[in-house]
């Protein structure tokens, strides 16, 4: 799949541009700070994604469980409340400091569970992401930040689309949370799709093409 995307000429086109954006930056910030080293112009970091009300819920109910285990001497309960499925991934990305602003580059999967569409679908999305702290700790800082980037699905009928983030997070010294708003954009293309088949698999009205959906991300900064 991943080599199925980069075959694509539009990703091809956009991860290019990507790569010309993070280098002028990184020239930018050697510029401003000749005597910063490597590591503190350079951020890499890895994330894990999930959807913010089934993540809350999911963890409300492993509580639940957890108790009933407890209650039950951790024999097999037959009452145990069912886990929601729910979008979740990851993402890989590198960024470079220019004070107080991160500007990054990056790759995500997230896997949309068979209720979406009937059947489980993976999007992967190469994307680009400003980040704003709101403090002059570098280190330790509230922060606001925007992704956009280009998103490409395994099923086939769905055309690629452009997906665009915005939120706000916290971030310590080597570990960082936030939640952010994702919503698609609506190309005419995919509505005359949908409109001439009408299996269930397109009956989109209520699916996060449309109305987007709130995101919980946990970043582990590796350098």
């Amino acid at each position: 799949m991943f080599d199925a995307y980069l075959g694509n000429h539009i990703s091809v086109k956009y991860f290019s541009a990507l790569l010309l954006v993070i280098l002028t930056s990184y020239l930018h910030a050697q510029q401003q700070k000749p005597n910063n080293t490597f590591e503190d112009i350079v951020d890499l970091s890895i994330s894990l994604k999930a959807e913010a009300l089934g993540s809350v819920a999911n963890l409300i109910i492993a509580v639940l469980n957890s108790c009933d285990d407890e209650n039950n001497d951790c024999e097999d309960n037959e009452d145990e409340v069912a886990y929601i499925k729910m979008i979740f991934g990851g993402e890989t990305k590198v960024g470079f400091n220019i004070n107080p602003l991160l500007l990054s580059g990056g790759y995500d999967l997230l896997s949309i569970p068979k209720d979406v569409y009937g059947k489980e679908i993976i999007g992967s999305t190469f994307f680009v992401e400003s980040q704003i702290d709101l403090s002059s700790d570098g280190e330790q800082s509230p922060y606001f930040f925007g992704q956009i980037g280009r998103t490409s699905f395994s099923l086939k009928q769905l055309i690629p689309h452009w997906r665009y983030t915005m939120g706000i997070g916290y971030k310590g010294e080597h570990v960082g949370l936030d939640v952010g708003y994702n919503f698609f954009n609506n190309p005419e293309e995919q509505q005359q799709e949908f409109l001439i088949n009408d299996t269930e698999l397109f009956k989109v009205e209520d699916s996060f093409l449309k109305s987007g959906f709130v995101t919980l991300r946990l970043t582990f900064e590796i350098l």
